[in-house]
């Protein structure tokens, strides 16, 4: 297929980011020069097509690498308004999630004319349609369920969303200024949504603060040294919510990483497991006596049990 869009990406996370690498040429392919990074995945659109499913890329016996893409049959659009709490139009920023596609970040983020948009070529199924406006130092938004093929024109109403305010603390209590803080809205399982996630560093003691969350459900985690804190809340439009996470008590863990016969393992990585399943902190390589550097114990929660790989 000609003139179809591809993006890729290095990871097989799921926070994963895409960047476009090009365009088919006459037979359908793109050529990109230099070595892709192993573990990359490609993905293709065009229109007259629901976009494609990522593919993983498969490296041949001469080391080069290639992806076979397969287009969707057609997708169908989804036209709508975007409304103020008056009914009337309004020029908004615009993005979409599909579940039906496997596609777990927008593809659309542009600027509703008068109100109006279309979004062409959305997979059938569920769709989540977010619409974010500033009016001076508020920001108005809004979130809409649709089901593509729809029934006709759909509308979204933006209103006054909700602010978190939150305050970091050490395990001792006092204020832990430069944390990590992410909040991510939690809706129909959506791994991210657009205008939904956000990553910010608590500021001067601790303190931080994000304005014009869509209501609803929120993960708030935050990093607090070696420690993370996470918690579910409720935001609320129009309203405050107040989040303070501190960070629980840590002690040393040392490991020593052994084979089938306890000879020690030199050079391998240790590393503690989340229970999201991702990879938390620093690890570390083993000596020549299978253990961690003595200098570099690993700083765990005292009362949680501990996952290592």
């Amino acid at each position: 297929m000609a003139d179809a869009e591809v993006e890729g990406n290095g990871s097989q996370h799921s926070h994963r980011k895409w960047c476009p690498l090009g365009g088919t040429d006459g037979e359908g392919v793109l050529r990109l020069r230099g070595q892709a990074q192993r573990g990359a995945q490609l993905r293709a659109r065009a229109k007259g097509h629901a976009p494609s499913r990522w593919q993983q890329v498969q490296v041949r016996a001469d080391g080069s690498q290639t992806c076979r893409l397969t287009m969707e049959p057609a997708g169908q659009p989804l036209q709508g308004r975007v409304v103020d709490q008056n009914g009337a139009p309004v020029r908004a920023e615009l993005g979409t999630i599909a579940f039906a596609s496997d596609l777990q970040e927008p593809w659309y983020d542009t600027m509703a004319a008068d109100g109006a948009f279309t979004f062409e070529w959305l997979p059938d199924g569920r769709v989540l349609v977010v619409a974010r406006r500033r009016d001076g130092q508020q920001v108005r938004c809004g979130l809409l369920r649709a089901d593509v093929p729809s029934n006709g024109p759909v509308t979204i109403r933006v209103a006054e969303g909700g602010t978190l305010h939150g305050l970091t603390r050490s395990a001792g209590g006092e204020p832990a200024g430069g944390s990590a803080v992410s909040a991510r809205l939690l809706a129909d399982g959506a791994a991210a949504l657009p205008f939904a996630q956000h990553s910010l560093r608590s500021i001067g003691i601790g303190t931080f603060r994000l304005e014009g969350l869509l209501p609803g459900r929120w993960l708030l985690r935050a990093t607090i040294g070696e420690a993370e804190v996470a918690e579910v809340v409720t935001v609320r439009a129009g309203e405050q919510t107040l989040w303070e996470a501190t960070a629980p008590s840590l002690q040393p863990l040392r490991a020593v990483l052994l084979d089938e016969r306890r000879q020690p393992l030199v050079g391998w990585q240790v590393s503690r497991v989340t229970a999201e399943g991702h990879t938390a902190g620093t690890g570390w390589r083993t000596d020549a006596n299978g253990r961690e550097p003595e200098h570099s114990p690993m700083l765990v929660p005292a009362d949680t049990p501990v996952e290592l790989w």
